[in-house]
């Protein structure tokens, strides 16, 4: 998988999770996805 795929699957599982009512989210994790979603920062982990 190229690292663009990487990416777009990180984003858009940081939109589902934010979205998710029955996901917790604290507010330093609510504003890593946030960045994620706004593509500021994300880590691929191998």
């Amino acid at each position: 998988m190229s690292k663009n795929k990487h990416s777009d699957m990180t984003v858009s599982l940081a939109k589902k999770l934010l979205k998710d009512d029955n996901v917790y989210l604290t507010e330093e994790g609510k504003r890593r996805l946030q960045d994620i979603v706004r593509k500021k920062s994300y880590i691929v982990q191998k």
